[in-house]
């Protein structure tokens, strides 16, 4: 028997949507340039924007809370 995962794609479906890519940033260390990415409806509501840069750094200041919050728990 196949094993199951919490995680495994259980549904697929082809839609329509518009995907965007644009330049965003105000080229400074701080706001560098980085092409954003967005996905819209055919009437033009946006469905979700990825600014992978911003995700990166929010991913690496939470790893690094976590691990300071797990390093501090084995003490």
């Amino acid at each position: 028997m196949a094993e199951v995962r919490p995680d495994a794609v259980t549904f697929i479906d082809v839609i329509q949507v518009i995907k965007t890519v644009a330049v965003r940033g105000a080229g400074t260390e701080e706001d560098p340039f980085r092409n954003i990415t967005q996905f819209w409806t055919l009437d033009g509501s946006l469905i979700v924007e990825f600014d992978i840069q911003k995700m990166a750094g929010e991913i690496i200041s939470d790893y690094q809370g976590r691990s300071a919050a797990l390093r501090e728990m084995m003490k």
